[in-house]
């Protein structure tokens, strides 16, 4: 979110993909790309990383914020992660029984709430 005191303040979320900042449109996992809030839904560890400023205008007066980083650290909550059908997942740990966000190309103990184990490994 950005705040004007200009009560016309009008605004334009852009993004940068590699290939310099270009405007935001209100489609896919974007909205709010002309207010002063930007909404970036489903968020996935495709989006670590993604740079983000909103160019603020009212009549010929023109700035540009400061540049946000969005941090994405885990993209898959425990919950959404049900191999195993209807057991309810307590939690996922590496091989030292370490507990960790589920990754592929890794070997995963699946902990249940019945106390049974699952060796998983997903390869990428």
């Amino acid at each position: 979110s950005v705040t004007s005191s200009a009560i016309t303040a009008s605004y334009q979320w852009q993004t940068n993909l590699g290939l310099g900042f270009q405007n935001l449109s209100d489609a896919g996992q974007y909205s709010g790309s002309t207010t002063n809030t930007l909404s970036v839904d489903n968020v996935t560890i495709a989006n670590h990383n993604q740079q983000f400023r909103c160019i603020v205008a009212d009549g010929s007066c023109e700035d540009t914020t400061d540049i946000a980083v969005l941090t994405v650290i885990d993209d898959l909550g425990i919950d959404d992660v049900k191999p195993n059908g209807s057991k309810k997942l307590l939690k996922i740990t590496d091989l030292n029984g370490k507990e960790t966000p589920f990754r592929k190309n890794t070997i995963m103990l699946f902990i249940y709430e019945d106390g049974t184990v699952e060796r998983v490994y997903e390869e990428e």
